[in-house]
């Protein structure tokens, strides 16, 4: 058998099995947060004819809003690729000026071509009055566009067939009169075919459209699934495409794995060093790595054909970046794999920007820049990212110019987002104020179980019940404040104090230059409180003073926030009943300790000769017929520790 013929059958064998291995791809891709969501079999029927695809880190992500490019790039994958190969090199040169100057991504062109020559998608529109390229409309400022609702009914409702002329439907949507007349008839049919419908939201049961809104990939899924089931029964089957979309990543780093072997006759061998730079154009990866010696060297391949890994996870090549520490294959000049070493670091600075941008598989990421002292750092961020603003959960569009930022990086990803507003304000309760009045702890005041910690600035103002001359000295744990911060440090307060009645039996008093009352409130809990100045005390309404409280007297306290500015009580004294074990008897002190059932506590019991001692039939005792574990029961005055016995039972 000739060279010729073995080298043909040999490609054709190599052939064979890429194309098996994509299908098998195809048909077995899972994703990890799909099991339990509703388009299921939506996803899982577009992503195997290779309509739709996921992301790289395993997740479809069908809750995300799917943009223009995505929706016709999959739009078009449901025609005859020969059909879209065709019209796109009969007509691209009528585009490579728009390419160039909206940044159309590579992926994305030929689907572009195929869907404005079948009018799916105007080239142009008008934008008042002026002629705009539609290009303009795709991506803004380095990010995707999201599609909205009512231009995916024309996407879907053009390719189908349907016209926007001949029958007129109405529909029946609360929102009608937002709908673009232009989208009316598409939607229209659209409905009537039940692929696409309206929307409600709990508790109304009003039918909106909402044609502003975004679609959920998810519900993209739905809409290609029935869509491409009338288009089959046209007679056009849909296509498996394999090449790499946006924000749908592709699967060419399924074969890419193949092309591994797809190197010239030279050795293949291994090399370590640190990046130096990396280059993609033209489809095309130049890498430069330094060496440990300082010797720099370069390679080049075919992007798509370049094998990256990540510690142990798949990855691509624009998360290669500069001072990575590499491992990587080569065969003469020719890149064929890097393995990049798993890399974490923090980073402190101020923040500059958030925006989209493109990796060479044509995923579109969020990234973020830093400004790190001099420099300017960039990194991706993903959904599994964890956000923070003055210690809130949120997103990093929320995160403004200048604000300061803590950032945890692993593999280039930013793992966690600690944001510091340059300004900000939030309104809370006082929780805390440290000793040293450094910091104070808020809790927020539509959350009980959120609090939050800041700084305080050593030239903070503050502002109490309209008191500018206020102090921090003047701030009390339960004050209402609205604080300012710059960057999570608080510069102002504006304090108002919370009025408040609590009850309970007085259990202490303390008089001195700041007297303090402590009750015990009706959940059995001790509670102190300082006394204002100016307090005032009523004792069965009539006016009184401190010195006139006694110990168990049932109290109301006012209070504004933590200080009492007035006691209310009545002239008795209420008589506490504990049970309990005897634990020891001290007839010489007249002490007995005991046991209490209700709290396990130890208690001390003083009697007096006028202490009245019986059993539970009425017979009258003594100190003396009182052993350790026995059971009694003492009625007497709650001295806060102890109890004066004004009645002893002997229960057992």
């Amino acid at each position: 058998m000739s060279q010729w013929v073995k080298k043909g059958i040999a490609i054709l064998i190599a052939v064979i099995f890429v194309v098996t291995s994509i299908q098998f791809s195809f048909g077995a891709e899972k994703f990890t947060d799909m099991s339990t969501h509703w388009s299921k079999q939506y996803v899982d029927e577009m992503v195997g004819k290779g309509i739709l695809s996921g992301y790289p880190d395993g997740k479809f992500k069908p809750e995300e809003a799917i943009t223009r490019m995505q929706a016709l790039v999959a739009i078009s994958r449901m025609f005859e690729q020969s059909e879209v190969d065709s019209i796109y090199n009969s007509n691209k040169s009528k585009y490579e000026s728009d390419f160039k100057e909206y940044s159309i991504p590579t992926w994305a062109q030929k689907p572009l071509v195929f869907c404005i020559e079948k009018e799916i998608f105007l080239r142009n529109f008008m934008d008042n009055g002026k002629l705009t390229s539609s290009f303009s409309i795709l991506v803004k400022n380095g990010k995707e566009s999201p599609a909205q609702r009512w231009e995916v009914a024309i996407y879907i409702g053009k390719a189908l067939g349907y016209s926007d002329k001949g029958k007129v439907y109405v529909l029946d949507f609360e929102d009608v009169k937002d709908i673009p007349s232009s989208a009316v008839p598409y939607i229209g049919a659209l409905v009537e075919k039940k692929i696409i419908s309206g929307q409600t939201k709990y508790p109304s049961d009003k039918l909106m459209f909402n044609p502003y809104g975004a679609v959920k990939r998810g519900e993209m899924a739905k809409i290609l699934k029935l869509s491409n089931d009338i288009i089959s029964k046209k007679g056009s089957s849909s296509n498996s495409s394999n090449e790499s979309s946006g924000s749908d990543a592709s699967n060419s780093s399924d074969a890419s794995k193949d092309n591994e072997a797809d190197t010239s006759d030279d050795a293949i061998m291994t090399i370590s060093g640190e990046v130096y730079s990396v280059t993609q154009a033209s489809g095309d990866t130049l890498l430069m790595i330094e060496t440990s010696k300082g010797t720099k060297l370069s390679f080049k391949n075919n992007t798509g054909s370049v094998v990256v890994k990540l510690g142990e996870k798949k990855a691509s090549v624009s998360d290669i970046a500069k001072g990575d520490n590499v491992k990587i294959r080569v065969s003469g000049d020719k890149l064929v794999s890097v393995d990049i070493e798993e890399r974490e670091e923090s980073v402190e600075g101020y923040f500059v920007k958030a925006y989209f941008n493109l990796g060479t598989d044509g995923l579109s990421r969020t990234f973020i820049q830093v400004k790190d002292g001099k420099n300017t750092r960039e990194f991706a961020i993903d959904g599994s990212s964890d956000i923070e603003i003055d210690g809130k959960d949120s997103s990093v569009y929320d995160i403004q110019e200048e604000d300061r930022v803590e950032v945890e990086i692993e593999n280039g990803v930013v793992d966690s987002l600690k944001a510091f507003s340059k300004s900000g304000r939030l309104t809370g309760f006082v929780k805390e104020v440290n000793a040293s009045k450094d910091y104070m702890i808020l809790v927020d005041e539509d959350d009980d179980d959120k609090e939050y910690k800041f700084d305080i600035d050593d030239d903070v103002d503050v502002k109490r019940n309209n008191d500018k001359s206020g102090t921090l000295s003047d701030i009390r744990v339960g004050d209402k404040v609205e604080i300012e911060l710059e960057y999570s440090v608080i510069v102002e307060i504006d304090a108002e104090s919370v009025s408040k009645d609590v009850e309970g039996i007085i259990k202490e008093i303390i008089i001195s230059s700041e007297p303090k009352i402590t009750i015990l409130d009706k959940n059995d809990k001790l509670k102190t409180y300082r006394v204002s100045p100016d307090f005032e005390v009523e004792i069965d309404n009539d006016s009184a003073g401190l010195y006139d409280l006694r110990l168990n007297y049932e109290a109301k306290l006012e209070l504004e926030t933590d200080l009492v500015t007035k006691i209310e009580c009545d002239d008795e004294i209420m008589v506490s009943t504990i049970t309990g074990e005897i634990e020891d008897v001290d007839t010489g002190d007249n002490i007995i300790r005991i046991r209490d059932n209700r709290t396990n506590k130890s208690v001390y019991v003083r009697y007096k000769s006028s202490t009245t001692m019986e059993n539970y039939n009425g017979k009258s005792m003594d100190e003396d017929d009182f052993d350790e574990d026995d059971i009694i029961s003492v009625i007497g005055e709650d001295k806060l520790g102890s109890i004066s016995a004004d009645r002893i039972i002997k229960i057992q």
